[in-house]
């Protein structure tokens, strides 16, 4: 009879442990899910919130604060991106922080354009200066990919972040004036909503390629994919 009674426990316990981590991993999935979710309603209230402040009087009115404010936010969404794309750890905040600093620098070329340090000459270019051409992807992006990204290590995510930063960047002027595809012209505005689910989706599609190249065979990756797959399971 007692251990008639010790058995019944036992399976009772084992049902009832086995309840517990079933209910702990939903609350897991659940709470990774709303995170994954959060993530990217996060990126476009961000969007949102520098649209919104460009277009207030104290900063609309005054060309250096509408300057810094729109360069300021094309930093704040490409690192944002980047740190959507790979997740919130050390590494993926340095990477954060280079892609952040890339997206703000594609607005140098302004200033080069116009051969002049002055903002007002820089702002007012008869046409867009050539880092805001979205053809220059094809150009760069294979560069990176043999320069750095297949001989340093620490640099293989380069590419990824390249487009990241360029995209967002685009994707943001391209509601006021289009995608500039050189040397065959622009794309007319994007409507608003269209741009905010371009820059939404844009971590999506590159978290989805990386994972994608990253699981080919080596057979399909060839010797520099090879060699590039090595360095990143060294990282």
């Amino acid at each position: 009879m007692l251990s008639f009674a010790i058995k019944g426990f036992q399976r009772l316990s084992g049902c009832l442990w086995r309840s517990i981590f079933t209910m702990w991993d939903a609350i897991t999935y659940g709470i990774t899910k709303s995170m994954f979710i959060l993530q990217y309603i996060f990126l476009g209230l961000i969007c949102v919130t520098i649209d919104y402040l460009l277009t207030l009087p104290i900063i609309d009115n005054r060309d250096f604060s509408r300057a810094m404010v729109d360069n300021m936010g094309h930093a704040l969404i490409g690192g944002v991106s980047w740190i959507t794309v790979v997740g919130i750890h050390r590494k993926g905040i340095l990477q954060a922080i280079g892609c952040a600093v890339m997206s703000s620098l594609i607005d140098v070329d302004h200033f080069v354009m116009a051969r002049s340090l002055h903002l007002k000459n820089a702002v007012s270019l008869p046409h867009r200066p050539p880092l805001h051409a979205t053809t220059i992807l094809p150009f760069v992006v294979p560069i990176l990919q043999v320069w750095c990204a297949q001989n340093i290590p620490c640099l293989h995510h380069l590419p990824y972040m390249f487009i990241v930063a360029v995209l967002s960047h685009h994707l943001r002027d391209a509601y006021r004036r289009g995608l500039w595809f050189w040397p065959m012209g622009s794309t007319p505005p994007l409507p608003y909503w269209v741009y905010l689910s371009c820059v939404v989706i844009l971590p999506v599609i590159v978290r989805d390629a990386i994972e994608a190249i990253e699981k080919l065979p080596v057979s399909e990756l060839g010797t520099d994919g090879l060699q590039g797959k090595a360095i990143q399971e060294q990282v």
